[in-house]
């Protein structure tokens, strides 16, 4: 028996368990809000300050055509704008709309309901204790990404 490997093996598990509810929690997204999940992720990137077609694409991990016609639609759909860089005439500056902020507050506010239903059995310190531990997961999964991804 190797404890770390069976705690890993249990925490694989469990992400597998939360990513099968993530399309439960989608789908209702797209009922309530009106947003798939390219939409949502198109529009957090601007929400976390993407700018250009060109950073949501990066940041979505999709290629910039696939990002444009998303851009597209949220633009026709009136959760984001577009303007014309005005140190740039070529270029264009996304933003949320005040819909799409309204949109994406309603979001957050899903995904908290559902982290506050899924952890109510934990007092105010196990909470806060759990989530510093998951922000240094998140931290640590990001930084892993990146060093695996740099050395293939």
């Amino acid at each position: 028996m190797n404890p770390r490997h069976d705690a890993l093996v249990a925490i694989k598990d469990a992400f597998a368990m939360m990513q099968g509810a993530s399309t439960g929690f989608l789908a209702r997204v797209e009922r309530e809000l009106a947003l798939s999940s390219p939409h949502v992720a198109v529009l957090e990137a601007v929400k976390a300050g993407a700018t250009k077609v060109g950073d949501v694409a990066g940041i979505t991990r999709t290629h910039v055509s696939s990002a444009s016609r998303t851009v597209d639609a949220l633009v026709e759909d009136g959760l984001l704008l577009r303007e014309q860089d005005p140190s740039d005439r070529r270029a264009v500056i996304l933003s949320l709309t005040p819909t799409g902020e309204q949109r994406m507050a309603r979001f957050d506010e899903l995904q908290i309901e559902l982290m506050d239903a899924a952890l109510h059995s934990l007092d105010g310190d196990a909470l806060g204790v759990f989530a510093q531990r998951m922000s240094d997961f998140g931290l640590g999964v990001v930084e892993a990404v990146a060093q695996q991804s740099a050395t293939t």
